[in-house]
């Protein structure tokens, strides 16, 4: 997917439910560049 997108702030709401309330929660994140560059997995935040 190729987006003319250049920069911003980006929302994403999460509801866990049953074994997962409770326990740390990590969240990944892979960018790519319109070069093509990608990062890698990269820990972008973690929350309880």
């Amino acid at each position: 997917m190729v987006s003319p997108y250049t920069g911003g702030t980006f929302f994403l709401n999460l509801e866990l439910r049953g074994p997962y309330i409770g326990t740390a929660k990590k969240l990944y994140i892979w960018v790519v560049d319109q070069q093509g560059n990608g990062t890698g997995w990269v820990h972008a935040a973690t929350w309880n």
